[in-house]
């Protein structure tokens, strides 16, 4: 990722940041019985981890792949964003049958350009073969999008996050409590904050947060 573009990114990431405010007990709890799949189907985990790959390749820096974001969508739409599953269910295998009938495979098997290509169609609208009748294929990109960010950067015991990937990546310590609050002299930036994830890694918790 450019320099231009990662900052865009990390802006972006900012916004998802504030929208994670709110707490999200059933997904945690969710997350916390591990990683097999609570909501989605084995082939809607692979689409949903495909696309997400898309949404945030792995470069130089943690994508969506080793950041679990196909975990915290799956365990957030077995918990609080259950209203949002029946939309997932028929979008995931919209996009399926329409790779299929164009490319003969499913969307998790096609090249990256294939892919992107099909993502860029159903972020602009244009995309030929959608048969999914809850939303717009415009409409499920943002809501998929939106889902990957969030688990991009939300607090690990989500499901999301892994080894605190998304934090890294903007700089971010983790929440004051996390990191024991903060003196007079980190405040006004003589000392720095003490990000959450130097201090698992020394403990032995790299992981995520328990």
């Amino acid at each position: 990722m450019d320099q231009p573009a990662r900052r865009d990114f990390v802006r972006t990431l900012g916004v998802c940041l504030v929208a994670m405010q709110l707490p999200r007990p059933l997904t945690a709890l969710a997350a916390a019985r591990g990683t097999e799949p609570a909501s989605l189907a084995r082939a809607e985990w692979r689409c949903v981890e495909a696309i997400c790959a898309e949404i945030i390749p792995t470069d130089r820096d943690p994508g969506a792949a080793e950041a679990g974001c196909a975990n915290f969508i799956d365990k957030a739409l077995a918990a609080e964003d259950a209203q949002a599953l029946p939309l997932y269910r028929e979008a995931l295998a919209a996009i399926d049958a329409l790779c299929v009938d164009a490319h003969g495979h499913a969307f998790a098997d096609l090249d990256g350009a294939w892919r992107q290509r099909v993502l860029t169609a159903m972020e602009q609208g244009t995309l030929t073969g959608w048969t999914a009748q809850m939303a717009r294929a415009q409409d499920f990109f943002a809501t998929i999008r939106f889902h990957a960010l969030l688990g991009f950067i939300a607090d690990p015991k989500y499901g999301g996050n892994r080894d605190y990937a998304g934090w890294k990546l903007m700089g971010f310590p983790g929440p004051l409590h996390m990191v024991g609050g903060v003196t007079p002299e980190q405040m006004i930036g003589r000392q720095p904050v003490m990000p959450v994830w130097a201090t698992t890694a020394n403990d032995g918790h790299g992981g995520g947060h328990r």
